[in-house]
């Protein structure tokens, strides 16, 4: 079986050529709201929160996970 090129937002699975992207085209492309909090998760479970204008390579991570925005006062 082929290889997809792609990543996982939360349960869906988004095709892609790009090899890097920003936080908030990984939400755009996936149908999310881009005012959410993009969250990687890499192979051994940990979290990281990804900023919005952040590059990061989608293939280096297990899947994304999109959570409600906070803001702290």
């Amino acid at each position: 079986m082929a290889r997809q090129n792609g990543y996982w937002v939360g349960d869906q699975f988004v095709e892609t050529n790009a090899p890097i992207k920003t936080g908030r085209e990984i939400l755009v492309e996936a149908g999310r709201d881009p005012m959410r909090t993009v969250v990687a998760v890499n192979t051994r479970g940990e979290r990281t929160i990804i900023d919005k204008s952040e590059h990061v390579q989608v293939g280096q991570y297990e899947r994304f996970e999109d959570l409600p925005s906070f803001i702290y006062g």
